[in-house]
């Protein structure tokens, strides 16, 4: 038996309209009851998955912005790797300075 379900969201568990479908939204419900521990797992922001989370009223981790947080089942930060704010800003000036490299 699986102890533990994760999954991304867009373009896995969520349809093309970025919605839970029924069968989606009952599944989850169905494993959390069961005692397997649902995890989120995306590249979203951890405010976009908790509401999404708590919109479906089941206890889940979430690893979110690419696995630069992770929340436990009541939404308590667990983990952070925040990119330091001195490579953001040297970033943000090459962009800046070569606006052709984003389209």
């Amino acid at each position: 038996m699986y102890q533990v379900v994760a999954s991304d969201l867009d373009g896995t568990l969520l349809s093309p309209d970025h919605t839970l479908s029924p069968y989606a939204k009952e599944t989850l419900k169905l494993l959390t009851a069961r005692g397997i521990h649902f995890v989120f797992a995306t590249g979203r922001h951890h405010v976009d998955v908790g509401q999404i989370r708590d919109n479906l009223e089941i206890k889940s981790y979430m690893i979110t912005s690419n696995g630069a947080r992770v929340h436990d089942t009541d939404g308590n930060l667990v983990f952070t790797h925040n990119l330091d704010s001195d490579i953001a800003s040297d970033l943000f000036g090459v962009v800046n300075a070569n606006p052709d490299i984003v389209d």
